[in-house]
C-alpha cells in the first residue's frame, strides 16, 4: 500500500531568531549604557541598576533545558518556531514555549499489557483500569486444511505489540496534527489510533483465516498490521518500527481439547510401538519355530536315508530283499533274539512273523 503523507509543517526558524533579538536587545543597550555612565555606585542610577537586574532574572528564568533522550519544540505566539535536540535554549518567556516528547523507541501492547486485560465473563463487567480483549471470529475449515484440530471456525482472543518512535525531524507534525494540549494528552491519541486501526486490520486478516492458517500466516499478518499502522500514523511523524501479532489465545475449552488430542496422540504413538514390537518379537519367534522344524526335518531325512541304506546292505548281505529283511528285524524286536530259529529256515520263519505283525498294525 502507498503511502501518504501530507506536507511538512512549515518550521518558521527566522521568527525565532527575531523573537530573540527582539528580547535580548533592551539587556544589551542598558548594560552598554551603564558602561559608558560609568559603573560605579555613585554615577549609576538605581532605576537602571533594577531595570538590568529584572532583564538579567527574565533572561536567566528563560533558559530552559531539553533532557537527553527528547525532542523539543520552541513556538513563538504559537507559530512553530524551532525544532530541538537535547540541550540548554534560549526561550523568551511570554512570548516563547517549548514542549518536549520522547525521542526513545516506545513499546506498547494492544489492548494493554496482558495483566489488564480482562479474563472474564463480560456479563461480569470490567474492573478498574482493565480493558476487554481484542476479538476476532476465523474462517471455518477449508478441505486444503486437511484434518488438523485447529481447521474450523473459532472467536480468538488476540493481542498485539508495537515499536514505535519519533523521527529525528517532525516535531510540529505530530505536535500540531495530533489532539491534545501535553504531551500525555497527545500520548493518549496517538495509542488511540493504534489501537482502532491494529482491531480492524486484526479482524479483517483472521475473518480470512482459519485458525490453522492464522498461526501459519502470522509473518503475513504482521506485515500487513505494520503498513497500516505506518499508512495511520504518517502524518504525525511517527516511524513505526515493529508491528506483530501475538500467539492467539484461544478458549479455554479448545485449550483442553487440543490437550486431550495431544495425549491421544501419545498415546496411539506408544500403542502402535508396543504393538509393532510385539508383532517382530512373534515374527522372529515363529521365523526361528519354523527353521527349527526345518533343521529337525532335514536331520530326520538324512537319518532315515541313512537307515534306508543301511538296510539295503544288510539284506544284500544275506541275499534277501530289503522288506524281508525288515520283517525279520520287526519279529526279532517282538519275540527276541533268542527265540529265534537260525539258519535259512529260521530265517524264513521270522520273516514270516514280522510280515505277519506289520500286517495286523502291531509295530508301526
Amino acid at each position: 500500500m502507498a503511502r501518504h503523507m501530507s506536507s511538512p509543517i512549515q518550521v518558521k526558524k527566522s521568527l525565532y531568531w527575531r523573537t530573540v533579538w527582539f528580547v535580548l536587545t533592551p539587556g544589551v543597550v542598558l548594560l552598554i549604557t551603564m558602561i559608558i555612565q560609568g559603573l560605579t555606585p555613585w554615577k549609576t542610577n538605581l532605576i537602571e541598576w533594577a531595570a538590568l537586574a529584572l532583564l538579567l532574572a527574565y533572561y536567566v528564568t528563560s533558559l530552559v533545558k531539553v533532557e537527553t533522550g527528547f525532542h523539543g519544540g520552541i513556538t513563538v505566539l504559537e507559530d512553530p518556531a524551532l525544532e530541538t535536540g537535547p540541550g540548554w535554549f534560549f526561550v523568551p518567556r511570554f512570548l516563547a514555549e517549548i514542549d518536549t516528547m520522547p525521542a526513545y523507541t516506545s513499546q506498547d501492547q494492544f489492548p494493554a499489557d496482558p495483566e489488564k486485560v480482562s479474563k472474564r465473563d463480560d456479563n461480569l463487567g470490567l474492573l478498574p483500569g482493565e480493558f476487554r480483549p481484542i476479538r476476532a471470529m476465523t474462517a471455518g475449515s477449508k478441505p486444503e486444511n486437511g484434518d488438523d484440530p485447529l481447521n474450523t471456525r473459532l472467536n480468538l482472543e488476540v493481542t498485539a505489540a508495537v515499536r514505535w518512535s519519533l523521527r529525528d525531524q517532525g516535531f510540529f507534525d505530530l505536535y500540531i496534527r495530533i489532539p491534545g494540549r501535553r504531551w500525555d494528552e497527545k500520548l493518549t491519541n496517538i495509542r488511540k489510533q493504534m489501537r482502532d486501526t491494529l482491531e480492524t486490520e486484526l479482524i479483517e486478516e483472521i475473518a480470512e483465516r482459519s485458525p490453522f492458517e492464522v498461526n501459519r500466516d502470522m509473518p503475513v499478518i504482521n506485515a500487513q498490521l505494520k503498513t497500516e499502522l505506518q499508512t495511520a500514523v504518517d502524518d504525525w511523524g511517527i516511524e513505526i518500527e515493529e508491528a506483530r501479532m501475538q500467539a492467539p489465545d484461544f478458549p479455554h475449552s479448545v485449550n483442553i481439547a487440543l490437550a486431550s488430542i495431544a495425549e491421544a496422540r501419545a498415546i496411539r504413538q506408544a500403542t502402535e510401538t508396543t504393538a509393532l514390537g510385539e508383532k517382530t518379537r512373534l515374527t522372529l519367534v515363529g521365523e526361528g519355530e519354523a527353521a527349527a522344524r526345518i533343521a529337525n526335518a532335514e536331520a530326520r531325512k538324512r537319518e532315515l536315508a541313512a537307515e534306508g541304506e543301511g538296510l539295503r546292505e544288510a539284506a544284500d548281505a544275506m541275499g534277501i530283499t530289503p522288506e524281508d529283511y525288515r520283517a525279520g528285524e520287526i519279529a526279532k524286536a517282538t519275540i527276541g533274539e533268542g527265540t529265534l530259529i537260525l539258519g535259512a529256515e529260521g530265517i524264513a520263519q521270522a520273516i514270516g512273523l514280522g510280515k505277519l505283525i506289520t500286517d495286523k498294525g502291531t509295530v508301526k
